[in-house]
């Protein structure tokens, strides 16, 4: 008995971290491919059956080839073997590109400095300002881990009516909880129903999911982030991109001008500075001098 279905080859190696869901190395050959939720496939390698991403795979040419369900005689038995050995000769030029590209990668890993994680991959209006150094000796490091600390602090202030804490950008915002979470504070309404307490990567993208669509629904421009932005292959620049977009969105927008086309973003941020600290008798005239002595933290 035969049936058609969709064979798919791995473009990246996938881990799974659920029972349900399937590990695979790159340039494997997944067969019986269906799909399943919302962005994922349902396959079997190595005997196994699991869930996985689509858009890890991409589909092989010869995918309508008929699989073989069940061999009942010694011909068919015949037939299966010599496809298997058809495959694997067909297949071994590719394992060996797959090899080299591995080595290369590793030896890029090793010669790419430490912060990798931060790249330029999305437009710098979205960033916040001074996201990246002028001077090319400052040590990009150290301005990281200043922002860092800076939005997890303003992430932390927002959620004290909650109880709930981000110590780590990038593992605590991964399940999409604690940004659903803030979103309910800043709008002062519920996003509806979502897992509070998600195990599996899909749990995790579907969060995300609704989130970013949260976010959009009032408003908040965002450039080209998906939730597997956040889940699959986190970056800290992405996700000081969606705060920075909400602290813009939500704490400036009293001083945001209807007409952006001259918005200076620099600007909006002192202002809305002197508003907070005009009952303490301070005055903020720039980011530099009037920062100082601590006293506009203090305020």
């Amino acid at each position: 008995v035969c049936s058609f279905r969709m064979r798919v080859r791995a473009l990246f190696t996938f881990r799974g971290e659920g029972p349900d869901e399937l590990s695979f190395e790159r340039g494997d050959i997944l067969q019986d491919v269906e799909p399943a939720e919302s962005g994922w496939l349902t396959g079997v390698v190595c005997g196994r059956r699991g869930c996985f991403p689509r858009s890890f795979v991409c589909e092989v040419e010869d995918s309508e080839k008929p699989v073989v369900e069940e061999v009942e005689t010694t011909e068919e038995v015949v037939v299966v073997e010599k496809e298997k050995e058809k495959e694997k000769e067909e297949t071994t030029e590719e394992v060996v590109v797959v090899e080299k590209e591995k080595e290369k990668e590793k030896e890029k890993e090793k010669e790419e400095p430490c912060m990798d994680d931060v790249v330029e991959t999305h437009q710098a209006a979205s960033r916040p300002p001074g996201f990246v150094p002028k001077a090319a000796g400052d040590d990009t490091r150290d301005w990281v881990i200043v922002q860092c600390k800076c939005f997890a602090g303003w992430v932390n202030n927002c959620l004290l009516p909650r109880d709930l804490h981000v110590d780590n950008l990038l593992q605590d915002m991964a399940d999409g909880v604690i940004l659903l979470n803030l979103l309910e504070v800043l709008t002062a309404t519920s996003v509806g129903w979502y897992n509070q307490k998600p195990v599996l990567k899909i749990q995790k993208l579907n969060n995300t999911k609704l989130a970013l669509s949260v976010l959009r629904e009032k408003g908040v421009r965002l450039v080209g982030i998906t939730p597997e932005d956040l889940v699959i292959h986190p970056q800290l620049e992405i996700i000081m991109t969606v705060l920075w977009n909400l602290i813009q969105h939500f704490m400036f927008r009293a001083f945001t001008p209807k007409d952006k086309t001259n918005w200076d973003v620099r600007g909006d941020m002192l202002r809305w500075c002197r508003h907070r600290v005009v009952e303490y008798g301070l005055i903020v005239n720039d980011f530099r001098k009037s920062f100082s002595d601590g006293k506009i933290f203090c305020a």
